[in-house]
């Protein structure tokens, strides 16, 4: 339902306008203490953080960074997959242990 307003002695369709800033937006150069991962400084200023991460080689991201390309999809383990590997075993195959130290006995469960 539309609504009216009086202006200049007639009644006149009332719409929305957008509202004028009444202020400019002021920005400081101020930001929390951080050390630059290019530089390894500490810096407080939003500029000189711009100005070592351009020197640094690296590129500055928002929040509306680049979300990860399309995701690879999972390795499907079929049957035939556990076919073999269950074969394999039983003609004898073990895998190589590794990770462990010297000292520490290793157990294989036969």
């Amino acid at each position: 339902m539309a609504k009216f307003v009086w202006h200049d002695g007639k009644w006149v369709e009332a719409v929305r306008a957008p509202r004028v800033a009444v202020f400019p937006a002021i920005h400081g150069d101020y930001m929390e203490a951080a050390w630059h991962p290019g530089t390894n400084r500490q810096t407080d200023s939003k500029s000189v953080w711009r100005r070592d991460t351009r020197a640094s080689g690296m590129i500055e991201m928002g929040t509306d960074a680049p979300r990860a390309t399309v995701r690879q999809p999972a390795k499907v383990v079929s049957k035939d997959n556990i076919r073999e590997a269950w074969k394999m075993v039983e003609e004898g195959y073990r895998p190589e242990v590794h990770g462990f130290d010297d000292d520490e006995p290793v157990r294989v469960w036969e």
